[in-house]
Formats: structure tokens, C-alpha cells, sequence
């Protein structure tokens, strides 16, 4: 798709993540009916969209190891406690393991079951994950910093805020490892995340050694900030691709036999047989 469609639609999930946040399962959720209204199939969606969680995920367990790793062996300066460095990180090696393993998993239970649905759901993960390492292993630099970089400039966010009210910015893998671990909060289905998340980072860094106010203060202007700016950019993009979604319907409604229309995630598209994916 084009730069403009994938900005709209990347927008506009953020905006749904900002209102609704389940660990970001709002925004692929939104993502994803906007693909199928565009005509790609449910199977390719789906294993797409497992991929591109895989991959972004993956950034945050492999910087919450080399952080954990990084505060057990005094490498990275903070609260030097080996207990507290070298928990994150085990837990992040056990999660990569297990996440490389679902594939096959899914796939015996895909054969084994007899569930129509628990099938397909059981294959989209196992095709995802498969996906999520063919795609790495392209060495596409591209995938490989917008994964890191999504998350490490989530982090300097929060460091930003405790510099925006006059207190020391916490130690990187203090901040690394707190960051990670206290976005287990955002698991809780609430609008925004609200409580959860806020509550997950203030009790993490503070485990970590940073004084509870300034932890407080830090990460309410960090979570406002969060939830206002995706807001502020995602809405008006939603709102710009509800219309071109319109727009498209009465095209796609008035095309004849053999002309062309566009079509959001397909590109040009002439009745009933696909000319390019290329374009817009």
C-alpha cells in the first residue's frame, strides 16, 4: 500500500490504542477490519497482523533482557540487585523461547483439532510466527529500527518527564527494565489503559529504586502526553479515512466491467480482477 493509506491506518490505530488499550490489541483490531473492507484475505490478515505484533514484541523482551542483564552485572548502573536484574531477564529468554516455539505448536494443534475456529485461529499463529522470522530474517534494516526504535522513543518520553519537572532521570536500565515490566498494565481492558499502565510503571520504578514522587509525577505527564498526541493525530486521520473509505464504496458501486478503481490495501483494482497491489 502507499505511504499515505499505511500512515492513515498506523494513525488511526494509535488512536484506538489511546482509547482503548489491550495491549495494543484495539489498534490491530481496527487494522485489520480496515485490510478485510479493502478486499485481502481473512488468512493473510491475520498471520500479517500475529507477525507484526511478534516483531514489534520482540523489541521489548530482547532490550528487557539485555536490561535485566545489564543490571545484574553492574554493566548498567541503577539498584544494583542481581535478584531484581536477572528475573526480567530469564523471564524475557523464556518468552522468546516460547514465542519462537508457538509455531509448531499451532500447527500440531491445528491438525489435531476438530474446532473449525480453534483451527483457523491455531493456524494464523503458526503462519505468523513463521512469517515474523522470515521477515527478519530478510536483514531489512527498515524492520529491524522501527521495532526498536517505536519503543526506545517511548522510553525517552518517560525519561523527558522526569527532566520537565527538575528530577534526575533514573538510571537507562532502570528506566528500561520499569518501562517494559509496567506496561503489563496496559493488559487490563480499560479505556486508555487508565490506572493500569500508570499503576504498573509508578510500582515498578519505584522496585527499582526511584523516590515515589518523583515516579509519580513523571509518569502522569508521561501517560497524558501518551494518550493526548495519538489522539491529536490519529482522530483526524480515522476521520480522513472513514471518508476515503465512503468515497471508495460508491466508486467501487458506479465501476463498470472492466474499468478500474482503487481499493485501500490492493491498489488499483479492475472488476473483478486485480491489476496491481502496488499502487494505492
Amino acid at each position: 500500500m502507499s505511504w499515505r493509506t499505511s500512515t492513515e491506518i498506523g494513525l488511526g490505530e494509535l488512536a484506538a490504542n489511546s482509547l482503548f488499550s489491550v495491549g495494543g490489541a484495539g489498534g490491530l483490531a481496527l487494522g485489520a477490519w480496515i485490510l478485510r473492507r479493502g478486499g485481502l484475505p481473512r488468512d493473510y490478515i491475520a498471520h500479517r497482523t500475529v507477525a507484526f505484533f511478534l516483531i514489534t514484541s520482540l523489541a521489548n523482551v530482547t532490550f528487557l533482557a539485555l536490561g535485566g542483564i545489564g543490571l545484574a552485572t553492574g554493566i548498567l548502573h541503577g539498584e544494583h540487585n542481581v535478584l531484581l536484574g536477572l528475573l526480567p531477564a530469564i523471564a524475557a529468554v523464556l518468552i522468546i523461547v516460547l514465542a519462537l516455539g508457538a509455531g509448531q505448536a499451532a500447527g500440531a494443534l491445528q491438525r489435531r483439532s476438530m474446532r473449525a475456529k480453534l483451527t483457523a485461529a491455531a493456524g494464523a499463529v503458526g503462519d505468523g510466527v513463521g512469517e515474523a522470522m522470515r521477515l527478519l530474517k530478510t536483514g531489512d534494516p527498515m524492520i529491524y529500527l522501527g521495532a526498536a526504535g517505536y519503543m526506545l522513543f517511548d522510553v525517552a518520553m518517560l525519561g523527558v518527564c522526569f527532566t520537565a519537572f527538575g528530577h534526575d532521570v533514573p538510571p537507562a536500565g532502570v528506566l528500561l527494565v520499569a518501562y517494559i515490566v509496567g506496561q503489563l498494565g496496559g493488559l487490563i481492558p480499560i479505556p486508555g489503559g487508565i490506572g493500569g499502565v500508570d499503576g504498573g510503571l509508578i510500582g515498578t520504578l519505584v522496585l527499582y529504586g526511584v523516590d515515589p514522587g518523583d515516579a509519580a509525577v513523571a509518569v502522569i505527564a508521561y501517560r497524558g502526553l501518551l494518550l493526548t498526541i495519538p489522539a491529536l493525530l490519529g482522530l483526524p486521520a480515522l476521520a480522513v479515512l472513514r471518508k476515503r473509505l465512503q468515497s471508495e464504496a460508491h466508486d467501487i458501486a458506479a465501476c463498470a466491467p472492466g474499468q478500474t478503481v482503487e481499493v485501500l490495501g490492493r491498489g488499483e483494482v479492475q472488476r473483478g480482477v486485480p491489476v496491481t497491489t502496488s499502487a494505492e
